[in-house]
């Protein structure tokens, strides 16, 4: 938003820092949080005064609010009236209160658990089997690995200075790795392709994706058909402590889901516009009941009659009331019907989801969960999808090398000139996990920080740029052009697959060490 912007422009990290002197005319239009104070509306012009007692207003009430909350109970009117403030919050006081509350319910002295992954057994058996892919996928062979263990086990205390903070150990077979956090990052990496892949029995492409329709064609939906099986629902509660993982550690899946999975997941209120981004086919014919005259709904139902049934996501069909699937709609009953299917296309995800916030909850309190919108949820599991190189900058640190140094510049002028695609590989290449930390604040909490270190080759125009994943680090090569680091940089990071640490890096291509 506007006043995250401007605090970012005069290089202040918190909105608390922020003093009203420094807001200013430019972008004040696009200030919502403002508008919703009542501050300004989108016709009537701005008054200078007004807006920035607004903000004092919006500090101090973000003041109050870092003092109060950890006093407030949890019931349901009170989780209602923190849902409905939470717009108003600072992203920093947000911050502040999930690391204390996360910090005093972490496990200090738990002993942090191993999970054993063979990715190329995993990857073989998919490309093998599509039916028994998943099955023996990583994700699969993780659950049953740590399906038996005590919750408490997952809240491990955030260590002290710049260590990795990390659930549980990866101990990988058949490759040779040095170091722990980046298999740890690459293992949330593998399980999110699997679980969106075609042989996943816990997720499946959306109408919108299937149907290529209406907004959000590349998300993703729970399967309805998971419900089904009591394994299935066993995997959606370890899915949802891998969420709880993902919030406490900092690591990120690659899960792409519309907005409603993610609303229901923090218990806000779904309407029919986010049942539009997952089937808008579903959603107009069902608009079309209601706004059809009887004459017109009638002459249109004559011939091919609808009865008390929808079509969920996977396609089945499932009756909406006792003998359903012999009852007419009728101009009289229409809207009963279009009532009942929407509950039930709403249902279908939320039955499915309750077992991921289920298992959710209790990895992070609901303290902690309370003070998320879906929109920070999602952040906090998944992260930006899109890469912010300026941010990433801002992050960035140098050793051996200097800021300054023509082939550095070059390589910020070329990130700011690629395509998200090639931007996110260039993060998976040097840490394992193509999303970052989605604000300056989760940079700063996680520790995450980006090096650029100096290249020893002699003849730097010969030689590809190398990573270490455990550590986000890239050894860049001096480029004498543009040209010739874009070429390198491209071989590098498309073709680089190996984790092996005990190959010569040299004569891999873009080698990559752990």
């Amino acid at each position: 938003g506007y006043l995250m912007h401007l605090s970012h422009q005069v290089g202040q990290p918190s909105l608390f820092d922020l003093t009203p002197s420094q807001l200013v005319d430019h972008g004040l239009p696009a200030c919502d949080e403002l508008s919703r104070l009542g501050f300004k509306s989108p016709t009537a012009p701005h008054n200078m005064a007004a807006v920035r007692l607004a903000f004092l207003l919006l500090k101090r009430l973000n003041l109050l609010f870092l003092d109060l909350y950890p006093l407030l109970t949890h019931e349901a009117s009170m989780v209602e009236l923190i849902q409905n403030t939470s717009a108003f919050i600072f992203p920093s006081a947000k911050t502040e209160l999930l690391t204390k509350i996360l910090d005093f319910t972490a496990e200090e002295k738990s002993v942090r658990l191993s999970v054993s992954v063979d990715r190329m057994s995993a990857a073989l058996s998919g490309d093998q089997d599509a039916e028994l892919g998943f099955e023996n996928s990583i994700f699969a062979n993780a659950f049953r690995q740590l399906r038996s263990t005590p919750p408490s086990r997952f809240r491990v205390a955030r260590p002290s200075g710049a260590a990795p903070h990390l659930a549980f150990r990866i101990v990988t077979e058949n490759e040779q790795v040095v170091g722990e956090a980046g298999p740890y990052r690459q293992f949330f990496t593998d399980i999110s392709k699997e679980l969106l892949a075609p042989n996943s029995t816990l997720f499946i492409p959306s109408p919108n994706q299937r149907h290529n329709t209406g907004e959000h064609r590349d998300k993703f939906v729970l399967n309805p058909k998971a419900g089904s099986f009591s394994e299935s629902l066993e995997m959606l509660r370890f899915l949802g402590k891998l969420f709880g993982v993902c919030i406490r550690t900092g690591v990120k899946m690659m899960l792409y889901c519309p907005p409603l999975v993610w609303k229901i997941l923090a218990g806000e209120r779904v309407t029919r516009n986010d049942l539009r981004d997952v089937d808008r086919g579903t959603t107009e014919v069902l608009s079309l009941f209601e706004d059809l005259d009887e004459k017109t709904f009638t002459q249109t139902f004559s011939q091919e009659a609808q009865n008390f049934t929808i079509r969920l996501s996977d396609d089945t069909i499932k009756s909406l009331k006792p003998n359903g699937a012999s009852t007419i709609v009728r101009w009289e009953n229409r809207l009963e019907y279009v009532q009942l299917s929407l509950q039930a296309r709403i249902q279908e995800q939320s039955l499915l989801l309750n077992r991921v916030r289920d298992g959710l909850e209790e990895i992070v309190p609901l303290q902690a969960l309370h003070l998320m919108t879906w929109a920070d949820l999602e952040r906090h599991v998944c992260g930006r999808p899109d890469i912010d190189v300026e941010m990433l900058k801002r992050h960035t640190r140098y050793s051996g090398v200097n800021a300054n140094a023509p082939h550095i510049k070059m390589f910020w002028r070329l990130l700011r000139k690629c395509s998200q695609e090639t931007l996110r590989n260039l993060i998976r290449f040097c840490w394992g996990q193509d999303r970052l930390p989605a604000t300056d604040k989760d940079f700063e909490s996680t520790h995450t920080r980006f090096l650029i270190k100096s290249s020893t080759y002699k003849h730097p125009d010969q030689a590809l740029p190398r990573a270490d994943t455990c550590f986000f680090n890239l050894e860049l090569p001096a480029y004498s052009s543009e040209d010739i680091m874009r070429e390198k940089l491209l071989y590098a990071i498309n073709t680089a697959i190996t984790m092996n640490a005990d190959q010569n890096q040299e004569h891999i291509p873009g080698g990559r060490g752990l």
